[in-house]
């Protein structure tokens, strides 16, 4: 729901409703969509280290872990960004900012243009020629250290080192703005670890869920309101952390309309993050002339259009192929199986669905993994291809009197 938080925070901005005093509304309403964004990296982070596990499954070392993933990510995020940044440039749409019944643009010039493509505007001290697209930078440096903290996360029995580090992180964040302003990605590393945290809980948990689930929502939005109404931005790592540490303890929501509603929200909040201020832009400003309902039906309209044409016909496409080309230059041992669906950080985490990617511990082992290197290596998990309870039910059965071929 953060993309909803935050199409409400701009909407609001631009329409200027005041719900406190105006000389801190503005602030205040900035920070509600801000704690969304940081909410959605404890998400993002989370189920990208489920699907790390699901790639990690068949083996393969470091370079490769890492190769595919950042093929898999760079297709998923800039084809849609690029081609965003091309329409605001060369039509001149302003979107950089808001003021009262009014978008700002900015003037980037070729070099920004250039920055804002490659998402480094924080590198290049560029102005970002979305207002939203601020957080694409801190997204694409922070997937460059996933594959490392996966493989950090799976050797350890235990919280502490993972706490270890969200402290370091912490203390490293603290001093950051008196080193570089070009380390800022450093400010929110304390809100991407949280879903490390989060992800290594539930592997080490031995029981189930147990807090209802209806008091998720409601302590999510308790953390929003605490950090909109304080001053202090730090405590939003605290925030994140409190996330991390305790999604797992709430039970399935079980409602099956808010579960679909919540899987298609999610499918296209992408599209929706990087176009809501278009839209913002056809229906109420650029059609100012019209009636309101005409405007407010084109801004509600384009808002629903826009993202659903884009998902068919850039996202979704190049984010196969990228899956494709990195299957085909850093291959896993065994491929994902089709009955399961890949994960990324739109996916609503469904226990039952991540269930179904969880090894086994009595799984036959495979090519020698047995030994005591394969296992010290792959973290005393063994390799073979993942199947679903429904393959495995339909297997004939075994006799255990015959010899079993070795796998390959």
């Amino acid at each position: 729901m953060a993309v909803v938080c935050v199409v409400l925070t701009h909407l609001f901005m631009y329409l200027d409703v005041t719900y406190l005093d105006a000389a801190h509304t503005t602030f205040l309403r900035w920070r509600f969509g801000h704690f969304a964004v940081l909410l959605f990296f404890v998400h993002t982070c989370l189920v990208l280290m489920y699907s790390l596990e699901r790639q990690y499954a068949g083996g393969g070392g470091w370079r490769q872990l890492f190769n595919h993933f950042m093929m898999r990510r760079i297709f998923r995020v800039y084809p849609l960004s690029i081609l965003i940044v091309l329409v605001v440039y060369f039509a001149r749409i302003p979107a950089a900012g808001f003021r009262p019944h009014a978008l700002i643009g900015t003037e980037v010039g070729v070099t920004g243009l250039l920055a804002n493509l490659a998402l480094v505007q924080n590198l290049t001290y560029t102005q970002s020629i979305l207002a939203q697209l601020w957080s694409l930078p801190v997204e694409i440096q922070m997937y460059l250290l996933l594959p490392a903290l996966y493989l950090f996360a799976r050797r350890w029995q235990s919280l502490r080192p993972l706490l270890l580090v969200w402290i370091g992180a912490v203390a490293f964040a603290s001093i950051q703005p008196m080193i570089s302003e070009r380390l800022s990605i450093a400010q929110y590393i304390p809100n991407f670890l949280p879903g490390v945290i989060a992800y290594r809980a539930a592997g080490l948990s031995r029981s189930s869920p147990t807090w209802p689930a209806f008091w998720w929502p409601i302590m999510l939005m308790a953390m929003g309101v605490l950090y909109t109404v304080t001053q202090p931005y730090e405590h939003g790592w605290i925030l994140c952390l409190i996330t991390g540490l305790t999604a797992n303890r709430f039970r399935e929501i079980r409602l099956g309309w808010l579960r679909r509603a919540a899987h298609l929200l999610a499918k296209y909040s992408y599209g929706i993050y990087l176009t809501h201020v278009i839209a913002l832009w056809l229906g109420l400003e650029l059609l100012g002339g019209f009636s309101p309902a005409l405007r407010w039906t084109i801004f509600a309209v384009t808002l629903v259009a826009i993202p659903f044409l884009l998902y068919h016909t850039v996202e979704a496409p190049m984010t196969r192929f990228g899956a494709t080309l990195a299957q085909r230059w850093y291959p896993a041992r065994h491929a994902p199986p089709r009955a399961l669906p890949e994960l990324d950080e739109t996916t609503p985490l469904d226990r039952r669905q991540l269930d179904a990617l969880l090894l086994p511990a009595a799984a036959a082992e495979q090519d020698g993994a047995g030994n005591g290197q394969g296992r010290e290596r792959d973290g005393d998990r063994p390799r073979y291809a993942l199947r679903t309870h429904a393959e495995v039910a339909r297997e004939p059965p075994r006799d255990r009197n015959l010899p079993q071929p070795k796998a390959n």
